[in-house]
C-alpha cells in the first residue's frame, strides 16, 4: 500500500495509567480510552508511530530519534509514582534521516537525538505502553522545541505527512500531552470550568472534523485552556492533516478524566473514506 498519514492522535501520558492492579477510579475512563485508541491504531496495521512527547523539552532544537532500536527502562523522575517501565521497540532510522533533513530544508533547526545518551521520559514510555504494548510497531521520537511557534509546529505535522509519502510509509502521529494542563498538587483535582469549556469546544472541532476551523482556534484556545507545552504538541497533530486535500472525521476514546489539574482524552481524526 501506498505510504501515507493513517491518523493522528492525541493521548495521556500519566505514570498513574500504567499499572492495571493500580489504577486510581477517577483515572478507569482515561486508561479505558487509551487502550481501546490503541486496539484501532493497531488495527489500521501502520509501519511506524511518529510520537511527540511533551516530557522531552528541548529549548533551541527539534530532536528526533533515528536508533534503529530503542531498548531501555524508563524510570523518569518526574513522575508521580515510582515509574520503572521497560521498552524494546524497533525504530526506522530512513524515515527519521529524511525528517530532519525535511525540517532543516523549512528553515527549522532540528537534529538527530544522542540516542546513547537519551533515556526515555514517561511523554514517550507510557502512551506507546498504553497504545502498543506488545512493542510491536516501530516508532521515531520526536522533542517538543520550546522556541518554536504553534505555526512552526503546524509545519511540522506537515513535513510528517509529506515524509510519510515520500518514503512509503503508513504512519501514525502520536500527541503525547494533555488538553487544559493548570497543574496541581492532588491528582483528583480539575481544571477549572472555563478550561473544561474550552476543551469541550476544541475536542467538538475535531470530532467534527472541523481542521481548519480548529488550526485557527489553536491560539486562543491554548492561552484560555493553557494547555500543555503551551500546545505545541497539539499543533504538530493538527498540521499532519490536510484539509484542503481531504475531508476529516474524528473520535474521542473513553472517557474526558482529570489527573491533578489537566484534562485527558484519547482522540483520532482520520480521513474519510
Amino acid at each position: 500500500m501506498a505510504g501515507r498519514l493513517l491518523a493522528s492522535v492525541v493521548t495521556p501520558h500519566s505514570p498513574k495509567l500504567v499499572d492495571p492492579t493500580d489504577i486510581p477510579k477517577y483515572a478507569h475512563g482515561i486508561l479505558a480510552g487509551a487502550q481501546a485508541l490503541g486496539a484501532a491504531v493497531c488495527a489500521l496495521e501502520p509501519d511506524l508511530l511518529v510520537v511527540q512527547s511533551s516530557h522531552w523539552a528541548t529549548p533551541f532544537l527539534w530532536f528526533v530519534s533515528g536508533a534503529a532500536r530503542h531498548r531501555g527502562i524508563c524510570r523518569d523522575p518526574d513522575a508521580s509514582r515510582t515509574l520503572e517501565l521497560p521498552y524494546d521497540r524497533a525504530g526506522d532510522p530512513a524515515f527519521a534521516e529524511a525528517l530532519i533533513e525535511s525540517i532543516q530544508a523549512a528553515g527549522m533547526p532540528a537534529s538527530a537525538a544522542p540516542e546513547a545518551d537519551l533515556a526515555w521520559d514517561y511523554g514517550s514510555a507510557v502512551p506507546l505502553h498504553l497504545l502498543d504494548p506488545h512493542n510491536r510497531l516501530p516508532v521515531v521520537r520526536l522533542s517538543t522545541c520550546l522556541m518554536a511557534s504553534l505555526d512552526e509546529g503546524i509545519r511540522l505535522g506537515g513535513l510528517i505527512r509529506d515524509t510519510a509519502q515520500k518514503l512509503g510509509r503508513r504512519v501514525v502521529f502520536i500527541a503525547s500531552t494533555a488538553f487544559a494542563a493548570r497543574m496541581v498538587r492532588g491528582p483528583q483535582a480539575w481544571p477549572p470550568e472555563a478550561a473544561l469549556a474550552a476543551d469541550r469546544h476544541f475536542l467538538k472541532l475535531l470530532t467534527d472534523g472541523e481542521i481548519a476551523a480548529a488550526k485557527a482556534a489553536l491560539p486562543n484556545y491554548a492561552q484560555a485552556s493553557q494547555i500543555e507545552m503551551g500546545g505545541r504538541p497539539l499543533a504538530t497533530f493538527l498540521g499532519c492533516l490536510d484539509e484542503a486535500a481531504e475531508r476529516y472525521e474524528g473520535e474521542r476514546f473513553g472517557d474526558y478524566g482529570a489527573i491533578a489539574g489537566s484534562g485527558h482524552v484519547s482522540i483520532a481524526v482520520r480521513a474519510m473514506t
